[in-house]
């Protein structure tokens, strides 16, 4: 039904890449991200939603690593470590998403999730190492 893409304006800092993102034709969408987002909130009407979440790691050398496996001191060592959680409504849904580790370096990754709601639905991106980024959401009643 709703199908409109779109990113958060607020003062994350803008990113970009010129590099070919794969598993997309849609690269201009997914070259172009929010970094540091930590949160977006949709005023909708009581229902069932999917949320669909876009994004691409843009660095050629993020790190592969797993934070949960890392001392305090190796975190401070790694520089090119960028792992989040994603929480909608309060509730932790991807827990350390590291999209290097997980899904590949400049790779096209949706990641949906169908969401009930008694009023708005509010996604929240929570910083383990790294900035949080995200390259659009895509929003859908069902």
């Amino acid at each position: 039904m709703l199908a409109e893409v779109f990113i958060k304006k607020n003062s994350s800092k803008f990113q970009g890449t010129a590099s070919d993102i794969q598993g997309t034709e849609n690269d201009p969408l997914f070259q172009t991200m929010r970094e540091g987002i930590e949160a977006y909130k949709f005023d909708v009407e009581k229902g069932k939603y999917r949320v669909t979440l876009l994004f691409a790691e843009p660095e050629h050398n993020a790190s592969e690593e797993n934070i949960y496996n890392l001392s305090e001191a190796e975190k401070k060592n790694i520089t090119d470590l960028r792992s989040f959680d994603i929480k909608i409504n309060g509730k932790t849904l991807s827990r350390d998403l590291n999209l290097a580790r997980d899904c590949g370096r400049l790779q096209a990754v949706e990641i949906s999730y169908e969401i009930k709601t008694d009023a708005g639905i509010e996604i929240e991106f929570d910083e383990n190492s790294g900035k949080a980024l995200l390259s659009g959401i895509k929003l859908e009643k069902l």
